[in-house]
Parts: structure tokens; sequence; C-alpha cells
């Protein structure tokens, strides 16, 4: 087994310098284990990418952390819809939905067409 550190409390930011100064200042240490084959998986995809392998691990906690917000915000909006529909039985039918779309697809390509 393999232990490596990783951290909690990192904010949003657009470049890894400036992960990495939130981390030095926010940065609590965590410690997950991982087992000899998923430790050389990583190992082999870093040295691919040109990274180091704790760099690999958190970018790719990061991207897993964004899209289970993503899917879970998109769960949260669903209920609110279903929860609307219940409440007020309006709902927009399918033809309406597909003539809309039809139109914007019209409208789009005429002025991709004009440019």
């Amino acid at each position: 087994m393999l232990a490596v550190d990783s951290v909690d409390g990192i904010s949003s930011v657009s470049t890894w310098k400036n992960v990495a100064d939130e981390m030095n200042r926010t940065a609590k240490p965590r410690r997950i284990e991982i087992d000899a084959a998923l430790n050389n998986r990583l190992t082999a995809l870093a040295e691919r990418e040109g990274v180091s392998v704790d760099d690999l691990v958190t970018k790719t906690l990061n991207r897993h952390a964004d899209e289970r917000e993503r899917v879970l915000d998109d769960l949260r909006q669903d209920e609110e819809r279903w929860q609307r529909y219940l409440a007020t039985g309006h709902a927009v039918p399918f033809e309406s939905v597909r003539r809309k779309l039809r139109t914007m697809v019209t409208e789009a390509a005429n002025r991709s067409n004009t440019q």
C-alpha cells in the first residue's frame, strides 16, 4: 500500500500556482491508502502526462468533485421542476419544444451563412 497526502478546503481558482498558494494557506492534510496496482497505474499515467503523482491525483479528484457537484445540482433542479409540475400541472408539450428547437437551428444556420 502507498499513502498519498491530499488536502481539504481548496477554493476554486484558475491556475495551478493559485491552487498551490491556496493549499499552503488552508490545506488540511489527509492520508489515503492506495494499493500497489493503482499506484502503478497512477505512476505510469503521471509519467506519460509529465506531472507528479500528487498533481495527477489532485487534478483527478478536482475533476471528479466538479462532475459530482454538477450531477447533484442537475438532480436538485430536476426535483424542483417535478415539484413545480405537481403543484401546477403545467407542462410544455413536446411538439412546442421541437418547433422551438427547429426554429433556433434554422436561425443559427442563417446567421452562419450570412457571415
